[in-house]
């Protein structure tokens, strides 16, 4: 198994031939913003490959810090779904961050179960949130509303948090909140950011 950082030709490839059936149309970002923030170090793209196939992808969004990222999409090929390449990748991105970068925690969004239409939406987003806490990431108690959806966010920690940010919980929720904020300030316009992303602690 091995974890490899796209080029554009494979994240145009991946885009084009999977994501636009992995996720919604209203979730999913126009391929020249996801290239152009490639291009201005706010975006990476990574595949995980066994024997040169493709098996998952992640995309994450950074501002130029990088202390905190933000895993934008993440999704398994669908007919190997449900054998384990999620976690793999989530295992691989920590060590990937861990072990190359200055990453303290890598945060992710998860429809949350509040804002659910109906018990079908209810049972699939309960199932996303699972398979998140089984692999290690804590759940926080910011809910905000991106492009009109309500999240949950859960934290992977990639590099232990200072002692003192765990002492207090007010300055961990601020240092996520914080970091979450400014990787959206970083890859929309002020007004698409104003209009678009709602984030109270």
């Amino acid at each position: 198994m091995e974890l490899i950082e796209l080029d554009d030709r494979q994240i145009s490839e991946i885009y084009n031939k999977y994501m636009k059936t992995d996720f919604p149309k209203s979730e999913l970002k126009p391929l020249k913003l996801l290239l152009d923030c490639r291009k201005n170090g706010l975006y990476k793209c990574f595949g995980l490959f066994d024997a040169g196939e493709l098996k998952a992808y992640a995309y994450l969004a950074n501002y130029k810090e990088e202390d905190v990222i933000l895993l934008d999409y993440l999704a398994v090929i669908s007919d190997i779904r449900g054998k384990g390449y999620g976690s793999i990748m989530l295992t691989e991105l920590k060590n990937h961050y861990k072990n190359n970068t200055k990453v303290k925690a890598v945060i992710i969004e998860a429809e949350s179960i509040r804002s659910a239409k109906d018990d079908e939406q209810i049972k699939l987003r309960e199932k996303r949130i699972r398979f998140y806490k089984r692999n290690g990431l804590i759940e926080q108690k910011l809910l905000p509303v991106v492009f009109g959806t309500e999240f949950t966010i859960l934290v992977l920690e990639i590099q232990d948090m200072v002692d003192d940010m765990r002492k207090s919980e007010n300055k961990y929720e601020e240092y996520i909140t914080e970091g979450y904020k400014n990787i959206y300030r970083a890859i929309l316009s002020e007004e698409k950011y104003e209009k678009n992303i709602i984030i109270k602690l």
